[in-house]
């Protein structure tokens, strides 16, 4: 019996973590559906977005020293949720020697270091590349136009390098666009094979 309990655990841990991924892949959502430049054309006016800050802390969008939106920090949550599960599925292994749970814990980690060593260089870049986009005046216009979107899967920037109008209307040439991969996703998607590698049971093969 004291052994079925923490393996009880493990699979509890495991179906929550199932449902885990689930309630933050719409929170990341939810999260980003307001970030960047989404309200510049409601009825409250807004100032335009025209510096960007991500970090695995969370991303942030800004005007001048002014913060327009953020910091959105869906993915420093879903790290928070990897990194409570390694810690309890390595006391899990420690303590009784689990499988389920040493298997759980490696895939934690692995999802832990992918995000942080590849997704944390991926948003400097994208940082450096995006304020880079933002910075380039507009021809034609007093200042820059541009719009800043993003979603869990990735942080995007459209900018107009030149404004002209004519007898059609206004309309924009030398159009440029960034997008970068948003680590959110993959931290979404670590949460879920860590769940499943917790509840996965090989069958046993014989004669």
């Amino acid at each position: 019996m004291r052994r079925h309990w923490p393996a009880l655990v493990v699979t509890l841990w495991s179906v929550l973590g199932l449902f885990a991924a689930v309630a933050l892949l719409g929170y990341s959502f939810l999260d980003t559906a307001f970030a960047g430049d989404v309200l510049k054309n409601s009825d409250v006016p807004q100032p335009r977005v025209d510096r960007v800050r991500y970090t695995l802390a969370g991303l942030t969008y800004l005007h001048g020293s002014q913060v327009v939106s953020g910091p959105h920090r869906s993915l420093p949550l879903i790290l928070g949720w990897l990194a409570l599960t390694a810690l309890l599925m390595w006391g899990l292994w420690r303590r009784w020697a689990l499988f389920p749970a040493r298997r759980a814990l490696r895939v934690s980690v692995a999802s832990l270091a992918l995000v942080v060593l590849l997704g944390g260089p991926a948003l400097l870049l994208a940082s450096w590349q995006h304020n880079r986009l933002l910075r380039v005046p507009t021809v034609g216009q007093k200042q820059s136009i541009s719009r800043t979107t993003v979603w869990p899967h990735m942080l995007h920037v459209w900018h107009c390098g030149r404004w002209v109008e004519d007898s059609l209307g206004p309309a924009c040439q030398d159009v440029r666009h960034s997008t970068w991969p948003n680590p959110t996703l993959w931290a979404v998607m670590g949460v879920l094979v860590t769940a499943g590698a917790g509840l996965w049971r090989p069958t046993a093969s014989g004669p």
